[in-house]
């Protein structure tokens, strides 16, 4: 069933992802500024050397004690909400350090790569796997981005063609180099 589960939400993001171009919309920049997208409204947030949109409803939290890591949770009013709702984990490696990639695709069995897709500036490699409900994400670009989505968590839910999704991806900037 998780296989399953796992094959349509790769299926589903890939169809929904050249639905949707590279426009972030919203308060996000970059893109192709296509108007049936919908705008996603939110707050820009400096990370250490990048900038993410936190769309409205999600609560944006720095991530352990490294300069350049970074979390949002779907739906979390507070502090206390956050280990109870679904979240992207973004972390930019400045120096090109991609190890941790090819340490978190190993820790899991029955792993299914994701075809590549373009969401604003990047183009994603990733993967599911059928020990847990989370999708890795990652793009060997700039810097390189790698991006784990807890998909599902206490029965809440994040769908990797949600427009806020979509705004939270096409938003990452690398500003300093």
């Amino acid at each position: 069933m998780k296989k399953i589960l796992s094959a349509l939400l790769a299926l589903t993001m890939l169809l929904a992802l050249t639905a949707c171009g590279g426009s972030g919309g919203g308060t996000t920049s970059g893109g192709g500024g296509d108007s049936t997208k919908p705008e996603v409204k939110g707050e820009t947030t400096e990370v250490g050397d990048f900038s993410v949109l936190v769309p409205e409803g999600w609560l944006g939290h720095a991530f352990s004690n490294t300069t350049n890591s970074y979390q949002i949770y779907k739906g979390a009013k507070d502090d206390s909400d956050k280990w109870s709702t679904p979240c992207v984990q973004i972390r930019y490696w400045k120096n090109g350090d991609d190890s941790m990639l090819d340490k978190s695709k190993n820790a899991y069995k029955d792993v299914k790569d994701i075809d590549p897709v373009t969401i604003g500036d990047y183009t994603w490699k990733g993967f599911t796997n059928s020990d847990k409900p989370v999708t890795y994400l990652y793009s060997v670009e700039a810097g390189p981005f790698g991006v784990a989505v807890y998909t599902e968590v206490n029965g809440k839910t994040i769908s990797l063609e949600d427009a806020d999704f979509q705004a939270i991806m096409a938003s990452l900037k690398v500003t300093q180099k």
